[in-house]
């Protein structure tokens, strides 16, 4: 896992490269955290999430960071009920 920024510019979103992309975004889902992704390939894709100041706290992007941390570190996404890969909608 990794932060993406092909461009390297600043943004108004946080892009996650990960392996395990839809898994990980059904899991921060049912946190109420909404992502958005891409599968690039088998060996990954995008997680994104949106950050922008006018409708984004500074609470919120904390309490975002501390989800997509334990979601991610805590390995929940591998979690039975998160690995159907059917029925995603971003």
């Amino acid at each position: 896992m990794y932060l993406f920024d092909p461009f390297k510019k600043r943004g108004g979103h946080v892009a996650i490269y990960h392996k395990d992309v839809q898994p990980i975004s059904k899991a921060l889902k049912a946190k109420d955290l909404i992502d958005d992704f891409c599968v690039y390939s088998d060996e990954g894709g995008i997680i994104r999430l949106s950050v922008h100041p006018f409708y984004t706290s500074r609470e919120d992007t904390t309490k975002a960071a501390g989800i997509v941390e334990k979601v991610i570190s805590e390995k929940l996404y591998l979690n039975s009920e998160y690995q159907q890969q059917h029925g995603i909608v971003t």
